[in-house]
């Protein structure tokens, strides 16, 4: 088996031998202690916890001792291909920290933002009743600002996915000129200041399905809300500090059933809270949001197939998304770092009166998103 994939190897020395072994989705990948890069693997079937090493041309087993196994890597880590972990932020950051290199993998990091997805958990807090979150558990957390009456107004949420882009729900992006606001705890626009919070106007050239004063976006059927996703490019590009951060976004992050996902948001029903908060809701796909609104008529046409939903966690009656969350970031947590999975839509009435978020899949919009992110 090793003399085909240890390209140049044609026998290993007599003796002992340290060989490192990986229980990879339905893969197991063996390698000699020291040489990651030159990894045999072989498919296997789950669950499987045995190895068998049968020497080439040889029909006798050799005897394997497992010596011990690597500690598991935390949520806020990346565990490296020699099983090692790292603080998720290193991943893609230019500069090797895994002894194998495997956080500079070429395939790992095509298309990746570096630095991103580096938020804390945070606690699953409520938007709905004003419970706290920190900044820094959501540093990609922008708030979206309308100037009406001469005042700037916090109407929508938004997600930093790069330095100079900002991703959020079309419908917030359609009156007077747009403020985009990071690094902030506190919903006004003056209400903060300093190195940490980040305040410029949104100004664009790009181009999308139709385009609205200076926002570029896709724009469905109203009130449908196909392709119910946007852009904006910042004025001035942000700074990266540990209150501001941009989400990761990826093609294969998609919808999950019942899995968490979490939205951050200064919204409330008739005006928008002081304070930011942030909600842990149960992911639904599009099939099954589908099924479920079937008994609404009206609202199952925003069930688009571009859409999956979220509804309230069991045991957690008031919480929820309200007036001014729109357009925030639905994150999920894989591989230690945070992306963004979803953008919240509208929120609908299944047959029972109960409410349920759409959301926006922006694993359909990666390409379309990537595109305007400048290298």
């Amino acid at each position: 088996m090793f003399e085909n994939d240890f390209k140049g190897w044609t026998s290993f020395p007599e003796g002992e031998l340290v060989f490192e072994v990986q229980h990879r989705p339905n893969e197991l990948a063996v390698w000699l202690a020291g040489h990651p890069d030159k990894a045999a693997v072989v498919p296997v079937q789950e669950p499987s916890d045995k190895l068998v090493v049968t020497p080439y041309l040889r029909s006798y087993v050799m005897p394997v001792e497992f010596i011990g196994n690597k500690a598991e890597c935390s949520d806020t880590e990346f565990r490296c291909l020699d099983g090692d972990c790292i603080d998720s932020v290193r991943r893609c950051d230019g500069q090797k920290h895994c002894g194998d290199n495997s956080d500079e993998d070429v395939v790992l990091c095509d298309g990746a933002i570096v630095g991103c997805g580096r938020g804390g958990p945070g606690p699953a807090t409520l938007v709905q009743n004003g419970n706290k979150t920190s900044i820094e558990s959501v540093p990609w957390h922008a708030g979206i600002f309308v100037e009406a009456n001469g005042r700037l107004q916090n109407v929508c949420g938004g997600s930093l996915v790069s330095p100079c882009i900002v991703v959020t729900a079309a419908h917030c992006l359609l009156q007077g000129k747009i403020f985009v606001a990071l690094g902030k705890f506190l919903s006004g626009w003056h209400s903060e200041s300093g190195e940490d919070v980040h305040k410029t106007e949104a100004c664009t050239k790009l181009m999308g399905e139709k385009k609205f004063s200076s926002i570029s976006l896709f724009w469905g059927t109203y009130p449908s809300w196909f392709s119910h996703i946007a852009v904006l490019e910042l004025k001035n590009c942000s700074p990266i500090s540990k209150k501001i951060s941009p989400i990761c976004i990826d093609k294969n992050v998609k919808p999950v059933l019942s899995a968490d996902v979490k939205v951050a948001g200064w919204g409330n029903e008739t005006t928008v809270l002081t304070d930011l908060a942030s909600v842990t809701l149960t992911q639904l796909t599009f099939d099954d949001c589908l099924a479920l609104m079937t008994k609404n008529g009206p609202h199952v046409a925003y069930v688009t197939l571009d859409k999956f939903c979220a509804q309230r966690k069991r045991g957690t009656p008031e919480s929820g998304l309200l007036q001014g969350d729109s357009g925030g970031g639905a994150v999920v947590m894989q591989h230690g770092s945070w992306f963004l999975a979803g953008v919240v839509s509208a929120r609908l009435k299944d047959g029972n009166d109960r409410d349920i978020y759409a959301l926006t899949d922006v694993s359909q919009y990666v390409d379309w998103i990537t595109s305007f992110v400048k290298p």
